[in-house]
């Protein structure tokens, strides 16, 4: 699984990428075989200005070429991490279990053969 980090207006430390890339591998270990790429943005949304403004947003591709999208406000940063990598791993765990049912659900739905007279 390929980690991609883009950071605007928030320095990106050695510190802080190996928090991403930890917290990224650590949430989505069991959906390897599953996702592709995961594209972490990392924003500080009002600048100097302060507030509730540091933005998480991350894009996991899966093989099947499905992106699921997670994102978090939070005053600091690292607590958006971690919170957007828990809220991607739901995303991702619940995608597969739609694509579970839906499979099923085909399958339900095979012709039945007709009583013979």
């Amino acid at each position: 699984m390929h980690v991609e980090i883009l950071a605007r207006s928030v320095p990106l430390t050695p510190l802080l990428r190996d928090l991403v890339e930890r917290r990224v591998r650590f949430a989505l270990a069991r959906f390897a075989d599953r996702v592709q790429e995961v594209r972490v943005r990392l924003d500080d949304l009002n600048g100097p200005r302060g507030g509730l403004d540091m933005r998480c947003r991350m894009t996991a591709r899966l093989r099947s070429g499905d992106p699921i999208d997670a994102e978090v406000t939070d005053l600091q940063i690292e607590p958006a991490i971690c919170r957007c990598a828990e809220r991607l791993t739901r995303r991702v765990r619940d995608a597969g279990a739609t694509r579970i049912v839906l499979r099923r659900r085909r399958r339900a739905k095979l012709p039945v053969p007709a009583p013979a007279e």
